[in-house]
Parts: structure tokens; sequence; C-alpha cells
């Protein structure tokens, strides 16, 4: 934490005990100022696990990927912007498509932004599935778990496109970097993407859950596809295979 954070002394605090602080501000080493949410900084809600599978431990953005500067980058499940921040940072001259379906977190998003003086960034407070409609987003304790597909008992409506309906309507041509981390509902998005506009993608950086239990999709059908329209795979997987990172790329 010393290396990542300015104020690490404040973060060291708020992972060992709780507070009622509601939004704590990062300070990264020469990087940009990231707010997000106080209590998931607390050991019991991993949230400094998931700010450096990012920022430290590059899950997003791997070797493997050989990328080049991206021109356009695609990050759907944005959250509050932790991984939106990093492609400022490292991609400063792409164009950042960022959506996240929940208002709270999207608040947080649209402050981030504004905060860092980003002008390369289109925020979208909707969700990615396989149609244009209202879905339930089910509500976690943790705010990056909130999930089309794992049921809870708090949910809220929310609008819908597919990922065909963004790139057609904002006039993608290319995407250097598709990242995905939604919960789950990664096989919905493929259901809403063509192979047309799949090969407008160079790389693909994805978080996938629950591989092939009863309401979810197989991760291998979508690593088929992915192979047919060219690209090159890796599977990164949990000890359990229920969830992990796949990574594709036009060779």
């Amino acid at each position: 934490m010393p290396i990542l954070y300015e104020n690490y002394l404040q973060i060291f605090k708020l992972f060992f005990f709780k507070t009622r602080q509601k939004i704590v501000y990062l300070k990264f080493r020469h990087g940009p100022l990231l707010g997000t949410w106080a209590q998931h900084l607390h050991w019991k809600h991993n949230g400094l696990r998931v700010i450096s599978e990012i920022w430290v431990r590059d899950e997003y953005t791997p070797a493997i990927l050989q990328l080049s500067p991206p021109s356009t980058i695609v990050d759907v499940g944005a959250h509050v912007g932790t991984f939106t921040l990093f492609c400022i940072k490292n991609y400063p001259h792409a164009k950042v498509f960022a959506i996240e379906p929940e208002t709270n977190n999207f608040k947080l998003l649209k402050n981030n932004v504004i905060l860092n003086n980003s002008k390369n960034v289109q925020l979208f407070n909707i969700a990615i599935s396989n149609a244009k409609k209202n879905l339930k987003l089910y509500l976690s304790d943790s705010t990056f778990a909130h999930s089309l597909i794992v049921k809870s008992e708090h949910s809220v409506k929310i609008r819908a496109i597919t990922l065909d309906q963004l790139f057609d309507q904002n006039k993608i041509a290319s995407c250097g970097l598709l990242k995905v981390d939604i919960e789950g509902a990664e096989y919905k998005l493929f259901q809403g993407l063509s192979d047309e506009n799949l090969k407008k993608i160079k790389s693909l950086a994805m978080e996938y859950q629950n591989s092939g239990q009863k309401g979810f999709g197989n991760i291998q059908k979508i690593i088929k596809r992915l192979k047919t329209c060219g690209f090159k795979t890796l599977l990164k997987s949990s000890t359990t295979k229920e969830y992990g990172h796949l990574y594709a790329y036009h060779p």
C-alpha cells in the first residue's frame, strides 16, 4: 500500500477499522485521485484487492494481450471508475466508454472523471445485455458485486442495451480493448454482440462467473466463438474453476 498510495496511513486505518465515513479518496502516487466507498476498504470487503487487480497485478491489461496504446477502450462494469482512471493514466489519448448501471456507483464514477479533468471519457448509466429492455439489478452488500444474474433480497430497475447498439450508436469502428466485469452477465453480453462487431475488437479482458451452473452460460462456448472469429485465447481459472479471467486477442 505505501508504494501505491500517497495517503497510505489513512487507508491502513480503514483496512483494519470500521468507519462511518462514506467516501474516501485514494491518492495514487503519480496518478489520479479515486473516490471510492470507504466501507469496502475494510478487510472484510476485499476492496483493496479489487483495486490491486487493476493497478498492481494488471489483470485486465496482461502482457499476453500485447496491447499497443489503444485508441478506443470499452469498460463494461466500470463501478466507480477504477479501471477507467487506470486507462486515463496509462492511455491518455484513448477514447474510453465507461458503462455502469447502478445509480450510486455511476454518480461516483462521474465525479471521479470530473475530478481528474478527463475529457476523453463518455459515461453510460446503463447495463449491457442481450436486448434493449428494462431489467432488475440485484443489489449486493458489496457495491462491486451487484448482478443481473445472482439474485438477492433487494433490487432496482435499470435500462439495458446490447453491445451492438453501443457500438452502432457511438460509431465505434474499432475497439482496442474491451474490459468486462459484470458478475455473471457476460454470457448475455455475447448474445447481444454480432460477429461483425466482435471482429472490431482487438483485445478482450473479461472476468467470468460460475461457468456452467444453472442460470449462467458456459465459458467454453464463448471461447469457441472467439476462436471462430480469429482470436487467440487464454483462460485463467480459480482453483474451483467457477470463476476467473478470459483473455482474447488477434495475433
